[in-house]
């Protein structure tokens, strides 16, 4: 049976994707308890920042 290396794609879309669904739920939790805008996870951390006295930077 053969490990699968980090530099695997397989292993780098899982990676990607856990990581997605960590930020997104994250995001959740930061709209519904304190920031109140029912917006993307974009919208939501651009919310954050501000609130926080940080700009997000451009696309």
């Amino acid at each position: 049976m053969a490990l699968l290396h980090r530099s695997d794609p397989s292993v780098r879309q899982l990676d990607s994707s856990a990581g997605a669904s960590v930020l997104g739920s994250l995001a959740t939790i930061l709209d519904q308890r304190f920031l109140h805008t029912d917006g993307t996870p974009a919208e939501v951390f651009a919310a954050y920042a501000a609130d926080h006295g940080r700009a997000l930077a451009g696309p």
